[in-house]
């Protein structure tokens, strides 16, 4: 019931992943003949991925947690609550993102992500194959569970794919941009002139929205393979134990 619905958003968040890490820097690729997601593993993508994680563990994360150290204890304030807060919302994000990288860098990492995604789907594949009769109503609970278990993560995948993208932008863009208002603290460029301060804004806009891009897609395709499975165990549980069940005459043939 949920194999095409999740094997698009794989796909989707795959291509979202590349395009993130501008198609050099990546953990998994997606095979149209077949399918099926690839994992990656000795590959330069691969490799310039493993470097993407260690430096955002390395420098980036390290750097985040001192400028809300300093934001925090700086009184009086001497950014604007915007800046404060994107800058806390961005160490949150790394922080998320890290989690999920500490696995996906590995070299087992990737395919034990695509191992367990496709063991749920032969799971789902052979619960078909015992189904004689798959045409009698499902019944409205599992109806019900299914157009949930489609419309969440359509809106949730969406949002990440084409939403927060352009708002990283708007981000980035703005004097409240977290990689702005840290290279700014550290020399004040804006008083050379306002020529060095537009060219810095947009190359910080620029690599604030490839950097969120990139984060939140590795993050997004490991939280899908996580959905899937509660998703499908959640959804098939209730086909096949269905309480119309205990009475046979109410199951209908579909029209």
């Amino acid at each position: 019931m949920l194999l095409e619905i999740f094997g698009e958003h794989l796909r989707r968040g795959i291509i979202a992943n590349k395009r993130g890490g501008f198609y050099v820097a990546y953990f998994l690729d997606w095979d149209d003949k077949m399918g099926r997601a690839i994992p990656l593993r000795g590959n330069l993508n691969y490799r310039f991925f493993q470097l993407a994680c260690v430096i955002s563990m390395v420098f980036l994360l390290p750097i985040l947690l001192l400028r809300c150290y300093q934001l925090y204890v700086t009184v009086p304030p001497v950014e604007s609550k915007m800046t404060i807060n994107y800058t806390f919302f961005a160490t949150f994000l790394m922080i998320m993102f890290i989690q999920y990288a500490q696995v996906v860098m590995c070299e087992s990492g990737p395919k034990a992500f695509v191992n367990c995604y496709e063991a749920i789907l032969k799971l789902e594949r052979d619960i078909k194959q015992f189904i004689p009769e798959l045409y009698y109503d499902r019944g409205t609970s599992v109806d019900r569970a299914v157009a949930m278990v489609t419309l969440f993560p359509k809106i949730f995948f969406h949002g990440i794919d084409y939403i927060l993208p352009s708002m990283f932008l708007i981000v980035g863009l703005s004097q409240s941009s977290p990689l702005y208002t840290l290279l700014r603290a550290i020399y004040n460029f804006e008083s050379v002139g306002p020529h060095v301060s537009f060219a810095v804004l947009i190359v910080t806009a620029v690599a604030t929205c490839v950097a969120g891009t990139g984060i939140l897609s590795t993050i997004s395709i490991c939280i899908l393979f996580i959905c899937y499975g509660i998703s499908c165990l959640y959804v098939w549980t209730l086909f096949l134990i269905p309480i119309y069940c205990r009475n046979p005459s109410m199951m209908k043939p579909r029209a």
